[in-house]
């Protein structure tokens, strides 16, 4: 996880770096603003070569132009990180941009989370690692050091007058700079770069799918508010920016701004709603807008954003001189991890093939260098809302590498107590939101061997995990623990119920940790801490029975009131016997079926109960709940035009979020009956437990493994049966599991079973 590489370069910026940034600005942010600075260096190779690679590490986000041309695709880069853990570099191969000759290197550098200027109440900016921007780098050409960052560098400032990852950018075409990218561009007048302090920590690889434009979509409709706004409805939640293509009848004798204000939702008047997801950023500034201003004498104008990202569905363009602008194009961006999809799910049901792409949309507009709760108010790696989505996320795509990051991320936000931050990169902002988040950890490690076979992130992370468990020891009462969130989004505060539904804290978090325990016993037998693993298995066994005591009535109910999650909880994890189970089972169905296939639950619950009653040949019941179209519940949301997932049922906060998001999981591993192992990791041995229920006439799911090949699975109704076919890959062993029939192994081929 560490950089093996020795740097030359210096860390340089385009001042000196122990300035006030501003951490007290009060009302006078504009002070503190600087503009986006170039950094620029000129320089001959001489002879012909073989390879040139640029290793470029920068505090904020950077993009890299080479002779006239931007280096890559990437955007928004590098990730995000625990910047004063660690802070990540990339490899540019510039083989194909170098030349024999004159050549120059432009770095155009960007604030990100790293000098977060707007205050918000996370205290982002007052982070231990804030400074403004910097960059490091090497040139290596032929192995041999050609080129490093240095005083020698010059700099100047950008059009980018203002730029902040939650606020927006502010773009002065008055000040743009033709030529600044060619190798012939005079600099002479420019400044000389200065060196500065390091960004604070240690440098390593990034080496995961970056951020890339995935998606353009040009505007579903537009209406003209009044005489000085346009509203735009791209159709659909997207994460990104908008391009925009400016083209004015004559030229303009005095500049011009135009505003771009980005939201998810509309008045009744048809303006911007945007206090549910501004209410967090607290800064005299915008917040997710873009400004542009128009230079005098031009006639055509392109502006998209470099530095900042929007989650959206609208978009206002708000300018005085709207009557002069012929807008040519307005075009969404999507921006996200440019992940291979790996997988799908589809079936007869229209309604459910709608929920499975509004599940894969809302992971991947909340995936953009770190996986986040939502893609506009926050923007915050909270580790509760994908712990809960990572199983929906591997199965439909390539996200394995991606994840392993933000573990590391998440690891580098633990204190010496063990204990870990609720968001990941952490500003030094604490909220514990309990191990139903930190949870995160496990199922990481867990998910990552189970799907690709790689025990990288349980050998590296065990001890993190180990400190976690023991701070855990600390907080228990009586035997087991009650602190954080529990169950977070329970419809109940919109039912006003007065916590009658919600399954307990104590209970909720107490199983989680109960889970960690053994997990650990597992990791540490894999790892070789044979002493750990009694230790752990006796923690379990403690937690196990310390919940049997409290939760487990004698009349055969569960914590408070019998609340569906609860009882799906003592299922789900276990805690009664084969014996008990049935009645159990039995009172969980009629909990669901008298509330009618509502969401009963939170993000836990909403894991736990489906899952449980596919378990429990209850499936036809799971899927009830995915398609109901009451409040609260997913078809609710559709039934609204939900294009992503809503943070809460009501839809009242962000309307983009995957925490709900294991439905797909669920879809792969019940209907189509796809269950990978973890004692066969990366797909080497395959459970087949297909579900066969009277809403769908058909369905299959496909994914493709680490080593390229797929296993696929459906089946479809025929002559009053259903057929089930498997098409399973060299080197995966599967079991074929039928209710009443003995289990089948099955070697690699294809197949077709009666069902």
């Amino acid at each position: 996880m560490t950089t093996t590489r020795k740097w030359d370069g210096l860390w340089i910026a385009d001042n000196p770096s122990f300035i006030d940034c501003g951490r007290e600005y009060g009302t006078d942010l504009k002070k503190y603003v600087r503009p986006a600075p170039y950094l620029r260096k000129r320089f001959v190779l001489s002879g012909p070569f073989q390879s040139a690679v640029l290793y470029l590490a920068s505090g904020g986000w950077h993009e890299l132009y080479v002779n006239g041309v931007k280096a890559d695709d990437r955007v928004l880069t590098p990730c995000m990180s625990q910047f004063n853990v660690h802070v990540n570099y990339l490899e540019y191969d510039l083989t194909g941009l170098l030349r024999c000759g004159e050549n120059a290197i432009t770095v155009l550098l960007g604030n990100g989370a790293f000098n977060s200027q707007t205050n918000d109440v996370w205290n982002f900016n007052h982070t231990a690692w804030r400074d403004y921007p910097r960059m490091r780098c090497d040139l290596v050409v032929d192995g041999k050091l050609a080129l490093r960052s240095d005083r020698h560098w010059k700099c100047a400032s950008s059009p980018i007058v203002f730029d902040s990852w939650r606020s927006g950018e502010a773009y002065d075409f008055v000040k743009e700079i033709p030529g600044v990218f060619e190798a012939d561009f005079d600099d002479s007048a420019w400044g000389e770069a200065f060196p500065v302090r390091p960004a604070p920590g240690e440098l390593i690889l990034e080496e995961m799918e970056p951020c890339r434009i995935c998606e353009k979509s040009a505007p579903v409709s537009s209406r003209q508010l009044d005489g000085e706004t346009i509203c735009y409805d791209m159709g659909k939640s997207i994460t990104g920016w908008a391009e925009v293509e400016i083209e004015l009848a004559e030229a303009l004798s005095e500049p011009v701004e135009m505003l771009l204000e980005f939201s998810d939702r509309l008045n009744p008047d048809g303006t911007a709603d945007r206090p549910p997801i501004a209410a967090y950023t607290l800064a005299p500034w915008d917040f997710q807008t873009g400004r542009i201003t128009l230079a005098p004498g031009g006639t055509k104008f392109l502006w998209r954003p470099h530095f900042t990202y929007y989650g959206y569905q609208f978009i206002h363009l708000h300018c005085k001189e709207l009557k002069k602008i012929k807008l040519l194009r307005v075009e969404a961006q999507f921006i996200h991890n440019d992940f291979a999809d790996v997988g799908d799910f589809t079936s007869s049901n229209e309604e459910l093939n709608r929920l499975q792409a509004v599940i894969r949309r809302s992971f991947l507009t909340n995936f953009t260098g770190i996986p986040t709760d939502c893609p506009h108010r926050e923007k915050l790696g909270w580790t509760g809302d994908h712990s809960m989505a990572m199983a929906t996320g591997l199965w439909n795509f390539d996200a394995i590498k991606a994840y392993k990051n933000f573990l590391q991320i998440f690891v580098d936000t633990q204190r010496p107590s063990g204990e870990l931050a609720p968001i990941a990169p952490n500003p030094g902002w604490w909220w514990n939101c309990g191990p139903g988040f930190d949870y995160v950890l496990f199922q990481g490690a867990w998910e990552l061997y189970r799907f690709g076979g790689d025990d990288s992130v349980i050998r590296h992370h065990y001890d993190a995990m180990k400190r976690y468990l023991q701070f855990t020891e600390f907080m228990e009462v009586d035997g087991l623990v009650e602190y954080g969130l529990g169950d977070w989004g329970h419809p109940e505060r919109e039912l006003g119920e007065n916590s009658t539904r919600m399954a307990s804290m104590r209970l909720v978090c107490s199983a989680w940790v109960y889970s960690m325990w053994e997990r650990l016993a597992v990791f540490a037998k894999m790892t070789g801490h044979e002493a750990d693993v009694s230790w752990a298995q006796s923690k379990a066994a403690q937690f196990r029975q310390n919940i049997r005591r409290e939760f487990l009535h004698d009349d055969g109910s569960v914590d408070r009131y019998d609340q569906a999650a609860s009882l799906a909880c003592v299922l789900f994890f276990h805690f009664c016997t084969e014996e008990e189970a049935p009645a159990l089972v039995a009172r969980l169905v009629k909990r669901v079926r008298d509330f009618g296939h509502k969401a009963d639950f939170g993000i836990f619950g909403a894991k736990w109960i489906p899952r449980v009653l596919g378990d429990y040949g209850y499936a036809e019941d799971a899927l009830k709940i995915f398609l109901q179209k009451e409040f609260p519940g997913y078809g609710y949301m559709l039934e609204q035009g939900a294009t992503t997932l809503w943070e809460f049922w009501n839809g009242k906060d962000s309307r983009d979020h995957t925490m709900f998001g294991d439905p797909s999981a669920w879809c792969f591993e019940y209907l189509a009956g796809i269950r990978p192992r973890f004692d066969g990791p990366a797909f080497m041995k395959v459970d087949l437990v297909p579900n066969v229920v009277p809403q769908l006439d058909s369905c299959q799911a496909h994914h493709t493994l680490p080593n390229g090949r797929g296993i696929q699975a459906g089946w479809q109704r025929q002559d009053g049966k259903a057929l089930y076919t498997v098409a399973i890959p060299a080197g995966t062993q599967a079991t074929l599991r039928l209710p009443g029939k003995a289990p089948q192994m099955l070697q690699p081929g294809e197949y077709s079973f009666e069902i």
